[in-house]
C-alpha cells in the first residue's frame, strides 16, 4: 500500500444523506475503527463481531456517501480484498443545515475550524504554548527584567498571549495588551473621524515612550463583509497612523516580533499540474516544526549558502511551468531571519524578527529583474491567488494573469499606492520542516529550497521602497542557478548545507 497521507481531522456533513447514514450504531463503530487504521471488510466483522455481509452493505452506504474511502487494494489467497479508511477523525454538521443567518453560520465555522486547530497541535502533534511563549520571550525577543513589552494580537491569539504575559511576567518584565484585529480596525473606523485618525497616535505616547519591545501575534482571517463605503474612505488614514508608529520602532531600533498564527483558512491551496498543496493537516504540522527548529542550525545554513550567491550575485530562476527570471541582487545587504533578535542583530540595525522563521534574504538591484516569474499562489483579502505569473521589466511588474481569483490580484494592486509593483525582496527559505506550498506565504518562504518575491514595502527591513502592499509570492519548485552553478534545483537544494 502506498503512503497515505494525513486523514483529515474533521469533515463538515453538509447533506441530509449524509446525516441519516449516521443514524445507525454499527455504521458508528466502524468509522471509529477505521478512523484508527485502514481495515479490510472481513477485518471490520471480525474486529466488530458483525457478520461479513452487513458490515460490507454498510461499508457501500458509507462510501456512498463519501464518509470513507478506499485507499488500497491487496490479495489474500485468492481473493482481492479493499482497504478502506475513514475520510475523517470526526464529522461536523454544517451549520448551513440548521437555516443560521450567513454571520452566524460563517462564525460557527471559524471557531469549528480553530477548535480543530489547537486539538491537533495538543492531542497529534504536542506541540505546548507556554513552551512556545517561553522560547519566544526568552530566546527569540531576548527579553530582560525590568523591561516593558507591548503584546498586541486579536481574538485568535488570545490563548497564546496569555501565555506571553505568563513567561513575561516570570522574568521580571511588565507587560502590556495592545487590541489589534480586522474587528479592532472596524470600530476605530465607526468612531473616528478621518481628521481623527490622521492625528491619533496608535499607542498612548506615555506607554510608546516607556516600551523596550513589542510582540504581534497576526492573522490573515477573513475579516467578514468589507466595510461601508464611507468607512473604507478613513481606512488610509488609520494605516497611515499605524505605519507612523511602526516607522517609529524602527527609527528607534525597539525590538520587535511577529508570530504569524496559523489559520486553516490558509491551508487549503489547491495547486497547479505537477505541483500540488499540502493537506490542512500535513501544512499544520509543517507550521509547527517550522516554529520548534533549532535556531542557530538557520544561521548555519545561511552563512553557507550566502557564500555561494556572493560568488556571482546573478541569479536565474527557472522552472517547467513557465518561470525563467534574470535577476541581480545586492550582496552586501543581505540578512538572514532566523527568529532571534541576537546583540548583533541589533548592532546592526535590524531590530525586527517573525516567526516562522528561517530565510536568507536579498534586496534586488534597482532595474535588473527581467523575464518572467510563476508563483504557486499568493494570499490577499482572505483567499488564494493561484499559479500567479508575472512579467518584470526593469523590476517592475507589467503584466499579471492567475489561474484563480486573478481580478482580486489586480484590484489589490490597483488600490495600492506607492510602488506596489516593484520588486523590493528576494528570499531563500532554509528551514528543513516540510514542504510546501502549504498555503501559509509568510511559511513557505521559509521552507527549504523554496524561493520567493516580495512586492510592496520593506522599509521595516531596512530597504527604500514606499508602498501600502504588502505581496509574497512563493515557488516552492524553481531552479536557480547563481553564474554558472545551479544552487537550488527544483525546489531542492544542490549544495551540501549543515542539518537540522
Amino acid at each position: 500500500m502506498d503512503e497515505l497521507r494525513p486523514i483529515k481531522d474533521f469533515s463538515v456533513l453538509d447533506s441530509p444523506g449524509q446525516i441519516g447514514s449516521l443514524a445507525h450504531a454499527d455504521r458508528l463503530a466502524i468509522l471509529r475503527t477505521l478512523g484508527a487504521e485502514p481495515r479490510t471488510g472481513a477485518d471490520l466483522a471480525r474486529a466488530l463481531g458483525l457478520p461479513a455481509n452487513r458490515v460490507h452493505y454498510h461499508l457501500k452506504q458509507l462510501l456512498e456517501q463519501k464518509l470513507i474511502e478506499e485507499v488500497g487494494r491487496g490479495r489474500k489467497l485468492w481473493k482481492e480484498e479493499r482497504l478502506f479508511r475513514s475520510a475523517a477523525r470526526h464529522y461536523i454538521v454544517d451549520p448551513a443545515l440548521g437555516g443560521s443567518a450567513s454571520e452566524a453560520e460563517s462564525t460557527l465555522r471559524a471557531s469549528i475550524e480553530h477548535a480543530f486547530l489547537d486539538w491537533h497541535r495538543e492531542e497529534l502533534l504536542q506541540i505546548d504554548l507556554g513552551r512556545v511563549a517561553r522560547r519566544m520571550v526568552e530566546t527569540c525577543l531576548c527579553a530582560r527584567p525590568g523591561e516593558q513589552i507591548l503584546v498586541m494580537h486579536g481574538p485568535l491569539g488570545f490563548d497564546l498571549a496569555e501565555h506571553l504575559h505568563t513567561e513575561l511576567q516570570a522574568i521580571g518584565c511588565l507587560s502590556h495588551t495592545r487590541a489589534w484585529s480586522p474587528g479592532t480596525m472596524r470600530a476605530m473606523l465607526e468612531r473616528f473621524s478621518e481628521e481623527e485618525l490622521s492625528g491619533l497616535a496608535f499607542i498612548p505616547p506615555a506607554l510608546d515612550a516607556a516600551l523596550d519591545g513589542v510582540i504581534f501575534l497576526s492573522g490573515n482571517a477573513p475579516a467578514g463583509p468589507p466595510p461601508a463605503p464611507e468607512l473604507l474612505a478613513k481606512l488610509p488614514a488609520l494605516m497611515h497612523c499605524v505605519s507612523t508608529w511602526q516607522k517609529s520602532l524602527y527609527a528607534r531600533r525597539l525590538r520587535y516580533l511577529e508570530f504569524a498564527l496559523p489559520l486553516r483558512c490558509e491551508f487549503n491551496v489547491q495547486g497547479s499540474g505537477p505541483i500540488k498543496g499540502a493537506t490542512p493537516e500535513e501544512a499544520i504540522g509543517v507550521f509547527w516544526r517550522c516554529i520548534e527548529v533549532d535556531q542557530g542550525s538557520l544561521a548555519e545554513r545561511a552563512e553557507a549558502l550566502a557564500a555561494l550567491v556572493a560568488a556571482d550575485g546573478l541569479l536565474r530562476l527557472t522552472c517547467p511551468l513557465g518561470t525563467d527570471l534574470r535577476l541581480r541582487v545586492d550582496c552586501s545587504r543581505a540578512f538572514v531571519l532566523d527568529g532571534v533578535l541576537s546583540p548583533a542583530d541589533l548592532a546592526a540595525g535590524r531590530s525586527f524578527e517573525g516567526l516562522p522563521a528561517g530565510t536568507l534574504n536579498y534586496f534586488p538591484v534597482p532595474g535588473t529583474a527581467e523575464g518572467v516569474f510563476r508563483a504557486d499562489y499568493t494570499f490577499q483579502g482572505g483567499a488564494h491567488v493561484e499559479s500567479v505569473f508575472l512579467t518584470l521589466r526593469a523590476g517592475r511588474i507589467v503584466e499579471l494573469r492567475a489561474e484563480r481569483n486573478e481580478e482580486l490580484l489586480r484590484r489589490r494592486l490597483a488600490a495600492a499606492s506607492g510602488d506596489a509593483d516593484l520588486l523590493s525582496g528576494v528570499r531563500f527559505g532554509l528551514n528543513p520542516a516540510g514542504r510546501g506550498p502549504t498555503g501559509k506565504p509568510i511559511l513557505d518562504a521559509c521552507l527549504a529550497g523554496a524561493l520567493t518575491l516580495h512586492f510592496g514595502n520593506n522599509e521595516l527591513q531596512g530597504g527604500d521602497v514606499r508602498s501600502t502592499l504588502d505581496l509574497i509570492l512563493p515557488a516552492c519548485y524553481l531552479s536557480v542557478d547563481c553564474g554558472a552553478t545551479r544552487i537550488v534545483d527544483g525546489g531542492r537544494f544542490t549544495a551540501a548545507l549543515p542539518r537540522n
